[in-house]
């Protein structure tokens, strides 16, 4: 069942490496993998966020960005911005349509996504913040 290694201590040794460099390619390869396909699904949402008119969209559009938040890469906190932008504007259409108790979680949510996982010196997330904030005006 078992096949013992009876080659010379320096053949094992170089069988070990090959096999923990391989090991090693296949984790960066699924990496980059990885990475790869966060950005393309953030800048394809992101299109799709700038288009967005309607609350259902804006719904559906959360969803992908919260989905990416669990993402785990450096630039994470895009997901959370975008997760945030979605929700000031979902608050923005529910201000507008005069359904305020709506608007006040979307804007709830949206704060809790910025202030959650944006860094904080972060331009466009500073930007949001300030734009938080005035609709938090609108709402009282």
């Amino acid at each position: 069942m078992f096949k013992f290694y009876n080659g010379s201590s320096t053949e094992k040794f170089n069988s070990m490496k090959k096999l923990y460099f391989s090991l090693c390619f296949m984790l960066i390869g699924s990496l980059v993998l990885a990475q790869n396909s966060f950005q393309k699904s953030i800048q394809e949402n992101s299109v799709k966020l700038e288009k967005a008119s309607t609350v259902h969209e804006l719904d559906a559009l959360f969803i992908n960005f919260a989905n990416l938040v669990t993402t785990q890469t450096p630039e994470r906190w895009k997901a959370y911005y975008l997760a945030a932008q979605t929700q000031y504007k979902k608050a923005e259409i529910l201000i507008q349509e005069d359904q305020k108790s709506a608007a006040a979680e979307a804007h709830a949510v949206a704060y809790k996504y910025l202030s959650g996982g944006v860094p904080a010196d972060q331009k466009d997330g500073q930007k949001l913040m300030e734009l938080l904030t005035i609709q938090k005006n609108k709402l009282h």
